[in-house]
């Protein structure tokens, strides 16, 4: 996809010391707009409710966000 998407999200596992590389589909890229959008997504899908902020089933998530 265009418009400054790479369509790939890196995981990096600070526990385990391991990093991997996932494909992000168009689709995804297109419903969620920018690293704001995205993160969210993550945020939402991957974090259940009532987690330790500090606890290591949380999730810390950078993301860009362009302002024009």
């Amino acid at each position: 996809m265009a418009l400054g998407y790479w369509n790939k999200i890196l995981r990096v596992d600070l526990t385990n010391r391991e990093m991997a590389v996932e494909e992000m589909d168009d689709d995804t890229c297109k419903l969620f707009i920018g690293g704001a959008g995205i993160g969210t997504k993550i945020l939402w899908q991957e974090v259940p409710p009532g987690v330790d902020p500090l606890g290591a089933n949380n999730k810390i998530i950078f993301s860009v966000v362009a302002v024009p």
